[in-house]
C-alpha cells in the first residue's frame, strides 16, 4: 500500500509535454465559482497552448492536406482553467 502523500502545486510548474495531470480549480480570481474545488484529467496541448481534457480531430481523406501540409488538425478543445496540479497516482500492480 503507497501511502506517499501527493500536493498541489500551482499550474504553472506543471509539465507541458503531454503527461496527463490531475488538474484543480482552487483560489480562482475569476467569477466561476461553481467550478471552485472540482478536479479533472487533463494535459497541456501545443497546439492550443492551454490546458484541454479533450478536442475533436480533423482528419482529411488520403492525398488531401491543410495549409500547413498535415493532414490532421484538433480543434474545439475542451479548456480547462485549472489553477493547480498533481501528477497522477502510481496505478495498482496487482
Amino acid at each position: 500500500m503507497q501511502t506517499t502523500e501527493q500536493k498541489w502545486l500551482p499550474i504553472a510548474t506543471a509539465p507541458k509535454d503531454g503527461t496527463t495531470i490531475i488538474g484543480g480549480y482552487f483560489k480562482q480570481p475569476w467569477a466561476e465559482s461553481h467550478r471552485e474545488g472540482r478536479i479533472v484529467s487533463c494535459w497541456y496541448q501545443p497546439e492550443f497552448e492551454i490546458f484541454i481534457s479533450g478536442c475533436r480531430e480533423m482528419t482529411l481523406r488520403p492525398g488531401l492536406t491543410f495549409e500547413d501540409g498535415s493532414s490532421r488538425q484538433l480543434h474545439s478543445p475542451d479548456k480547462e482553467d485549472v489553477t493547480h496540479w498533481m501528477p497522477l497516482p502510481v496505478p495498482p500492480t496487482e
